[in-house]
């Protein structure tokens, strides 16, 4: 499953794991990168107020070593090399403040 990415996204292989503010469950795969374009697999779960799971194919781009994923109605999540190994991430809502997440690969 392991896509075949640049040496520069090699931190971003594999099957990413967290939680939205430590209450929603997340999992995240880069499937793909070419040229400054990434598409990736991202799906969540519930909790008290996302009531809907989902999964959706996010395209972006890579700028400075992150993955920006523009999204509908003024959305857009950023994910980043975290420290030990993880990966952070920032979930951009409009008039909000940011929703954070750290994952760390799947054993």
């Amino acid at each position: 499953m392991d896509a075949d990415l640049p040496s520069e996204l090699e931190h971003y292989t594999g099957i990413w794991r967290g939680q939205w503010e430590g209450t929603l469950d997340a999992v995240f795969v880069v499937l793909s990168a070419r040229g400054e374009f990434v598409e990736s697999y991202y799906s969540h779960g519930t909790n008290l107020i996302v009531r809907e799971s989902g999964a959706m194919i996010l395209q972006g781009v890579i700028l400075s070593g992150a993955l920006v994923f523009p999204m509908q109605g003024g959305y857009s999540m950023v994910f980043s090399p975290g420290e030990g190994g993880s990966i952070t991430g920032l979930l951009y809502r409009p008039r909000e403040v940011p929703s954070r997440i750290v994952m760390l690969p799947e054993s």
